[in-house]
């Protein structure tokens, strides 16, 4: 089952970016950077790219977020003394107040300049700030002063300079994704390019949606084979941004392939879980299509964890094909983990078709982890031979793993292929490490 939001979100802490990165990243940069204000890198594809969008850091809205003091203000406060500043950061990470530590850690993000930016990371460190206040540092510091930044980075080596430009690359880009990009264009084609890659595309999502999908629109045209894994986390961004239904519009505009069957998956996770019968009625329009499966799969699944009779009808009433049946057989899947009881009730009453055998092959895989003998009886049913020999190995290998005497002795007279038995006296480990 996929992750309903696949975000950047390590560095998204918004009780404190609400206060502190509005501010850097509305404010003037010292290093040269270009402004906040949303840039128009374009990728021809449908007018998708380069539209504005009040949410970017440096638009107007977050604009105003300016100082405690001042919302609407812009400008800088005066710089805080390196004892103030200790001071602030022991408030920050000891106070017995949470709430006073997370207003005392904005302030620290606050006073960020590009001259005290790596005096004030080595402040954090020495009071070990955690992870995700890292994280939101080495965004802001990116976003403020990606020279600075880049500077920095020289200075590390392997590992450590790596970690540090995929926290800052995102802030970055957030920023002055022209730039970004540009540089990133600079680098050899590599591992290391792929995740400084991967953590470009978060901040784009962060400055632009339509410029993020502009983007990995084009990588995908330029043959990266990472081009669906970055549209996961455009896609996440704009559920986190716009919510499934927005987002399932925004989905439904992408070129057909792999990157939109991805986006669109992902999507449908998402938004089943907010809203059940309205991800159901946008599935059914993929019902029938030849990507549909792994929408209808994923909606069935994920609604099968909280009602799987509602889940089951919905799946039921599908036009019969691909899309029925992998859905269907998730739903089983998830209903009889629930309740396998009143799983095998319902598919008792079931007549037989495609969907059934579907459910059936769901149910049983299912079943065999608690009840191989049971899961086999079940297995035997399915009218598909193909499905029934799959079936039937992965119940077979269950039964081996919790007894190997008993399954050996029913595999001799199983009529099984010859691929399937011995594919059942081999189990692979389990998810427990377990093997026959």
């Amino acid at each position: 089952m996929k992750s309903a939001l696949l975000t950047h979100s390590a560095w998204s802490c918004a009780a404190l970016g609400t206060f502190a990165l509005g501010y850097l990243i509305a404010k003037p940069s010292d290093s040269g950077n270009a402004t906040g204000a949303n840039h128009s890198l374009t990728v021809n594809n449908g007018g998708m790219a380069g539209a504005s969008n009040p949410s970017a850091p440096g638009s107007a809205r977050t604009a105003g977020l300016g100082t405690a003091g001042n919302p609407g203000a812009a400008a800088r406060p005066a710089p805080l003394s390196p004892a103030a500043l200790e001071a602030l950061a022991k408030e920050a990470f000891s106070d017995p107040n949470p709430l006073t530590r997370i207003l005392a850690f904005a302030r620290l993000l606050e006073s960020m300049t590009p001259e005290n930016a790596g005096s004030l990371m080595e402040t954090l460190r020495a009071n070990r700030a955690g992870g995700e206040q890292m994280q939101l540092f080495l965004y802001a510091w990116g976003a403020m002063d990606s020279a600075g930044a880049l500077a920095h980075a020289e200075t590390l080596e392997g590992r450590d300079k790596e970690r540090f430009l995929n926290s800052t690359i995102p802030g970055w880009a957030s920023k002055d994704p022209t730039a970004a990009i540009a540089w990133l264009d600079t680098m050899e084609e590599g591992d290391a390019k792929n995740r400084y890659r991967s953590s470009l595309v978060g901040g784009l999502a962060d400055h632009d949606i339509g410029v993020a999908t502009s983007y990995v629109l084009a990588r995908a045209a330029a043959g990266d084979k990472q081009a669906a894994q970055y549209m996961q986390t455009v896609a996440g961004e704009e559920l986190r941004k716009n919510g499934p239904a927005a987002a399932a519009l925004w989905g439904e505009r992408l070129p057909e392939g792999a990157v939109r069957n991805e986006a669109l998956e992902q999507i449908a996770g998402a938004y089943v879980q907010r809203d059940p019968t309205a991800a159901a009625a946008w599935a059914e329009k993929f019902a029938t299509t030849s990507s549909g499966a792994g929408i209808i799969e994923e909606i069935g699944e994920e609604w099968s964890e909280r009602d799987p009779k509602s889940a089951v009808a919905w799946l039921n009433g599908l036009t019969d094909g691909p899309a029925k049946s992998e859905g269907t057989y998730s739903a089983l899947r998830e209903w009889t983990r629930c309740d396998p009881t009143a799983a095998s009730e319902y598919l008792a009453a079931l007549p037989p078709s495609p969907s059934k055998d579907s459910a059936v092959s769901g149910f049983a895989r299912s079943l065999a982890r608690e009840d191989p003998e049971s899961a086999i009886i079940w297995a035997k049913t399915i009218s598909n031979e193909a499905s029934r020999v799959q079936t039937l190995t992965q119940a077979g290998q269950a039964w081996f793993r919790r007894d190997p005497a008993a399954a050996t002795t029913w595999l001799q007279n199983s009529q099984l292929p010859a691929a399937a038995q011995q594919a059942i006296l081999n189990p692979p480990r389990d998810d427990r490490g377990r093997r026959g």
